[in-house]
Parts: structure tokens; C-alpha cells; sequence
């Protein structure tokens, strides 16, 4: 027997307010969908517009006083949504990424015919999303490396995998840990021609001081932690 469908969406959010607003604008106010904003050591903009939210249905907030770095803060929804056995989706958000109006319900029919996908939105060039999709669609593009978004879609399974992300990564590599462990496993990961966003590019991890050095000490880390990704497609390869 099947849960109903319901969504966590975990936004981290630290620079940016013009840009966050409308990411959280476009997911907000929906249906079965709870959404966890994290205000990750944010600037004072970014602050001062995560509260305009606090106390709003469907929507939580926590806060790190300081910059716990993104993969963390993603560690953090993805907590909370073990925690709560009601969700049965984790969507791991950036900021920067506004979703067409549609995608709920994208995502909610793509799941009922494939509810092993792990789907990834187009990302659209023009800000000037469509009104409406056809959101019976069923045809996609299967991605079969890289990233993209980051819009992540894990079902409850997929979450269980890939927990907990490295606490030796820190800003890197978080989305190929997922990634190349759900492909791993046998999961497929595809484009669908309906579930479309703008993405911003805003390079906010740019803005971190000490990046360079961070980066660099992540991918050490992610030399590290490889065999730990193995040990895991290993034993978790869908038969």
C-alpha cells in the first residue's frame, strides 16, 4: 500500500533575497508539499526576508547562526525528513531555481507510472516560465552523468541510501555522492520534457570567503570517501 504523495522541499538559503523570494514563491502553496528554509548564516537581506515567512502554513524555518556549509545544512532536511514518516518525497532546492507552476503535479503523475525516477527540471534560459504543461506527459531525457539544478528528487528509499552525506564534504560534491550512488544502485535519473525552471546562475558559493581552499580540501575528502559510495551502490544495486 501506497503513502499518499508528500513532499519536503529543503531550501538552504544564504545570499541573494531578490532571487531567493521568487524561488520560494514557486514552490509555496502547494498541495501535500512542506517546505524547510534554512537560513544558513544568511545575509541580512536574506534574513530579514526568511522571517517574512516564519509562522506561514507548510513552512519551517531553521537557523544556523553561522554558515554550516550547504552539504550540512542538506543533511538537516534530510533529518527532518526521516524524522517525519508522513513525507514520502525529499526535494533538495537551491535558491537560485524558480520552478514552472506545474511541477507538482509533473511529478506526481511521472511518479505514478515511474516511482523509481529521479527527476531533474529543465533549465530554461528565459525567466518567462510557460503559464501551463501537459502535465501527463511521459516523455524525458535520461541523464546518465553529471548534475544539474540542483533540484534533487529522492523518493523515501533513495533518502535512506544515500544517508548520511560525508561529514567530510562540505560545499563539494554533495550532489555526486546522490547522484552516482542512486545511479549506482540502478536508478535512473532523466530530464522530463514538462517539468521546466529558470535557474539564476547566481555562482552564490563564489561569495564564500576561504572558497578555494575549501574546494580543494573537498576534493581530497571526496578521494576519501569513494570507497564508502561503493560499499553502498554495492549493496544496495536494485536486482
Amino acid at each position: 500500500k501506497h503513502l499518499p504523495l508528500k513532499i519536503l522541499i529543503c531550501i538552504p538559503c544564504i545570499y541573494g533575497a531578490e532571487h531567493t523570494r521568487e524561488a520560494v514563491n514557486s514552490v509555496i502553496n502547494k498541495p501535500n508539499v512542506d517546505v524547510l528554509l534554512i537560513d544558513n548564516g544568511s545575509e541580512k537581506a536574506v534574513k530579514d526576508l526568511l522571517r517574512t515567512y516564519y509562522m506561514e502554513q507548510n513552512i519551517f524555518l531553521t537557523i544556523n547562526p553561522k554558515n554550516i556549509f550547504v552539504n550540512p545544512a542538506w543533511q538537516q532536511g534530510i533529518d527532518m525528513f526521516l524524522y517525519n514518516t508522513e513525507y514520502t518525497h525529499l526535494i533538495i532546492m537551491n535558491s537560485d531555481l524558480i520552478m514552472q507552476n506545474d511541477w507538482v503535479e509533473v511529478l506526481k503523475n511521472r511518479w505514478a507510472v515511474n516511482p523509481n525516477e529521479i527527476c531533474i527540471p529543465i533549465m530554461q534560459q528565459s525567466k518567462e516560465l510557460p503559464q501551463q504543461v501537459d502535465v501527463n506527459l511521459q516523455s524525458a531525457k535520461e541523464v546518465r552523468e553529471g548534475t544539474a539544478g540542483v533540484f534533487i528528487t529522492l523518493s523515501r528509499k533513495q533518502v535512506e541510501i544515500i544517508n548520511p552525506l560525508p561529514s567530510e564534504l562540505k560545499i563539494w560534491f554533495g550532489d555526486n555522492w546522490i547522484f552516482e550512488i542512486l545511479r549506482g544502485c540502478g536508478y535512473k535519473t532523466v530530464i522530463p520534457d514538462n517539468l521546466i525552471s529558470f535557474h539564476y546562475w547566481s555562482q552564490n558559493v563564489c561569495r564564500l570567503q576561504g572558497i578555494s581552499e575549501l574546494i580543494e580540501i573537498d576534493k581530497l575528502n571526496w578521494e576519501i570517501v569513494k570507497h564508502k559510495k561503493q560499499a553502498i551502490i554495492e549493496t544496495n544495486r536494485i536486482k
